[in-house]
């Protein structure tokens, strides 16, 4: 008796995991052979090849919490894995990602500090890093050194003064 009750728990799970398995709209989901230019299918492939369509099982994942606080296996420290934002970077992270450095073991934290802004997602104009864009101060210095000088009072706390007076003497 009990064989036929844990057979009807297996036979049911199968027939959800099939069923779960086919329910899944592929023409939602953006070929990766398209995405990478090598999908030879064309028109008879499953998946869709509309590069405007979101890939909708990446929307699902969240990069700023680390998946495995959900199994209370959290590292005790605020490092972020760098490999984690290499595949992040590559966008290569997925679901059944393992980290290189020891998978759920490692060391260091899966997930995006808040604010963190990824590398592939900067502009042309966001690079801080450039050596030959100037500091604001730099930018200042250069423009008041390109004012016309000649025929200007330098300003003295003798001619504040007197400004001053003047100022509200008008007033």
């Amino acid at each position: 008796m009990s064989w036929t009750i844990l057979y009807r728990v297996i036979d049911q799970s199968l027939t959800n995991l099939f069923v779960d398995y086919f329910a899944v709209d592929k023409k939602r989901t953006l070929c990766p052979y398209f995405k990478a230019g090598v999908c030879e299918k064309g028109k008879k492939c499953k998946y869709s090849h509309d590069l405007t369509m979101e890939d909708t099982r990446q929307l699902a994942i969240d990069l700023y919490t680390d998946p495995r606080a959900k199994l209370g296996r959290v590292p005790d420290t605020i490092i972020t894995c760098r490999d984690f934002i290499e595949t992040v970077e590559k966008n290569l992270y997925g679901f059944n990602w393992t980290c290189p450095n020891g998978g759920d073991a490692c060391q260091y934290r899966h997930m995006l500090p808040q604010g963190y802004v990824l590398n592939r997602d900067k502009g042309e104009g966001d690079d801080d890093s450039s050596d030959d864009e100037m500091t604001l101060e730099e930018k200042i210095e250069e423009e008041r050194a390109a004012l016309p000088s000649d025929g200007l009072t330098p300003v003295t706390l003798e001619t504040f003064t007197k400004w001053k007076a003047d100022r509200a003497a008008r007033k």
